[in-house]
């Protein structure tokens, strides 16, 4: 007996007021993680994100996720090659990408007219802040502005990250 419980074919589970199907699902019980894998939709009302594969600690309710697409809003994207979600309130993408017009979609071309890049950004919905680190924002794929960290908040633009809207604006 390993302890480890596996469900094959679409499973549904609710996690942190969030939902997530996934093709395969694993729970061991001496870890107290689940992993799940093979199209991984997590959705709540502030948006979805999907990937190949995702670890939670159910005891810390923390999760790492393997390479990522997510849609927030009606025209917000964002891409990244990993990222971590810390408590309930806290969000970590690494090696990102955001946009308003994802490249493929009707309208927006083959590429988006401007994007962010950034080896980081970090969302905390406690103080409501958004820190980039090591921002690149291009312009029809010439980075045009180059940013170390940057800590975004205005209220007169609103990002919408995946816990909920964020203001925000450069501040150097």
């Amino acid at each position: 007996n390993t302890g480890i419980f596996t469900s094959v074919g679409y499973s549904d589970i609710e996690y942190n007021k969030n939902k997530l199907r996934t093709k395969t699902l694993e729970f061991d019980t001496n870890t107290k993680e689940i992993v799940a894998k093979g199209n991984v939709d997590i959705s709540n009302s502030n948006g979805n994100i999907t990937t190949q594969n995702m670890v939670i600690g159910t005891q810390s309710d923390n999760a790492t996720i393997g390479k990522t697409d997510i849609k927030f809003g009606e025209n917000s994207y964002a891409s990244s090659q990993s990222a971590e979600m810390i408590g309930k309130k806290k969000i970590i993408l690494h090696d990102v990408e955001y946009t308003a017009c994802k490249e493929g979609l009707e309208g927006c071309g083959e590429s988006p007219t401007w994007k962010i890049g950034a080896s980081k950004i970090k969302h905390d919905t406690d103080d409501g802040s958004l820190v980039y680190n090591n921002a690149l924002i291009y312009l029809f794929d010439v980075p045009v502005f180059v940013v170390d960290s940057t800590v975004l908040e205005d209220e007169h633009l609103f990002l919408y990250t995946f816990f909920e809207p964020t203001p925000v604006a450069l501040v150097g």
